[in-house]
């Protein structure tokens, strides 16, 4: 179960585990929102009407850094809470868990201050944004390759094809000359100063 920290501006903060379908609020963070100073009473109380053993503990880290067991009531557990509290701060406390808290966790599994989730959708947003513009860069690119190998292609179909210099009758003796007589194209070459594609045309 993952620890999540509600704050609220006015009302302070309530730590949560559990899931969307299921939270599980911290005791004494309530106890602390309502101004109730005897946490142990209102356990009592909860298990007076739920019955002994309903409450669950988890193991948080306190300011001190030290891990110790912490009691969490389940939603129901909490309404009841709620509902029986006379403090000033019960009803605003149980609107913004009814009205925000809830809602936001069971729709999106996690609650989001409208701050922090303006933030979010912003930078998601940029984010689109970005992988859009690099999509057009990358198909500009494509489109600039294809571009370049059809005139590539263009230039090469079109360009006349090389011939072997045609040489004169003296010279097609020689080299035939000279390549009965185990004289290599290197040297043939060399000595006739051909190229070495006649040489291999006339040998």
């Amino acid at each position: 179960m993952q620890l999540q920290v509600f704050n609220h501006k006015t009302l302070g903060q309530v730590r949560v585990v559990g899931d969307n379908e299921n939270p599980l609020f911290c005791l004494r963070d309530i106890c602390e929102v309502l101004e109730h100073t005897n946490p142990s009473r209102v356990l009592e109380a909860i298990n007076a009407e739920f019955g002994d053993g309903l409450t669950l503990s988890y193991p948080i880290k306190d300011n001190l850094g030290r891990t110790q067991q912490t009691t969490f009531i389940t939603e129901p557990q909490l309404y009841f809470i709620l509902m029986r509290s006379d403090k000033p701060k019960a009803k605003p406390f149980r609107q913004w868990v009814v009205n925000e808290v809830l809602p936001s966790i069971r729709k999106q599994g996690y609650y989001l201050t409208p701050n922090v989730e303006s933030t979010l959708i912003a930078e998601l947003r940029d984010s689109n944004l970005s992988k859009d513009s690099l999509k057009r860069e990358l198909e500009s690119l494509k489109d600039e390759l294809l571009q370049t190998q059809r005139e590539l292609l263009s230039f090469y179909k079109f360009q006349p094809k090389s011939k072997v210099k045609e040489h004169s009758p003296d010279t097609i003796a020689k080299i035939q000359e000279l390549a009965k007589s185990g004289v290599g194209v290197s040297e043939i070459v060399r000595t006739l100063g051909v190229s070495e594609s006649s040489v291999r045309k006339y040998k």
